[in-house]
């Protein structure tokens, strides 16, 4: 096989117009440059000069040889030109902050739905926490219900969260609300101006209900109401993610509201830095994002 280093030592001795010239320029001996090319005459089974006196002159091989590694030549400079400006950076993590209602089963989707896949850093904080993770450049950008107000945050409105009551499909059809049993998970929105108390915004300043399962995560209370155990207060985007690629029988169904009950809506708020600098990812994931929370639950 050719080395690179010996077409190049031809191609100088060549250019300069014999073997000491060469050799000058290249900081080797005569002799170590003349072994050189013997040895990629070896390597081509082609004599490249004729040695007269102390003079080199190219054969016609020579020649040929010449016209055609110029291409090689110029390929390997451009090679090595890249690699001096380093080699391409692997894109940097886009750093998401949020809750559990964003960062499980939406998140999912969203990246499922981007065009690229690129790194995530997942951030699961405490409500009150999300917007001071984005201005401490922990996080890029905050998801959350509950806006806490901050200077050099802005709190951009990109959909509503609107709750439903979701059940098994089958399951508990001829129970009544009083006898409805809830899985609640227990992680608190607390201090937030949006008024909610728990992760799950149920309106408890107007109706009670009945809690047989308290879980430390909105995850475990899904698991438990797929296998029919229990009903949970949802978003219906969540649901109707959820309800991806679960057969039929296992869907979780939306239930009528008691009536005492008001449609339980809140809006949903992306949170970034006032001057953070345009990024194509981050922009698509919340064009994602939107779409998604946005889709018509299939809950039938």
């Amino acid at each position: 096989m050719m080395e690179i280093k010996r077409i190049h030592h031809f191609r100088t001795v060549v250019e300069a117009g014999g073997l000491s010239k060469a050799a000058a320029l290249l900081h080797l001996t005569p002799g170590a440059l003349s072994k050189s090319i013997r040895q990629l005459e070896d390597e081509t089974g082609q004599t490249l000069f004729h040695r007269v006196s102390r003079k080199l002159l190219l054969t016609d091989s020579g020649t040929h040889f010449y016209h055609a590694s110029e291409a090689l030549m110029l390929e390997y400079d451009r090679v090595l030109k890249a690699l001096a400006h380093g080699t391409p950076k692997t894109a940097a993590a886009l750093r998401i902050a949020s809750f559990e209602v964003f960062t499980t089963h939406v998140l999912a989707a969203v990246v499922a739905a981007m065009r690229v896949t690129v790194p995530l850093r997942v951030l699961e904080l405490p409500v009150r926490r999300i917007g001071q993770a984005v201005a401490n450049r922990e996080a890029d950008l905050g998801i959350t219900y509950a806006p806490y107000p901050q200077r050099g945050l802005e709190f951009t409105p990109i959909g509503v969260a609107k709750f439903s009551i979701f059940a098994r499909r089958g399951a508990f059809e001829n129970t009544a609300f009083p006898d409805l049993p809830f899985a609640l998970p227990t992680t608190a929105i607390d201090g937030s101006t949006a008024g909610l108390l728990g992760i799950d915004g149920w309106p408890y300043e107007q109706i009670s209900r009945l809690v047989r399962f308290e879980l430390t995560s909105l995850e475990s209370a899904l698991a438990l109401a797929r296998r029919g155990l229990c009903a949970v207060f949802i978003p219906r985007f969540v649901a109707a993610i959820y309800n991806r690629g679960l057969p039929r029988a296992a869907h979780l169904v939306a239930r009528s509201s008691p009536p005492r009950m008001r449609r339980v809506e809140h809006p949903i708020y992306t949170v970034t830095r006032s001057e953070q600098s345009n990024d194509d990812h981050l922009n698509e994931f919340i064009e994602r994002l939107v779409t998604i929370i946005a889709l018509p639950p299939k809950l039938d």
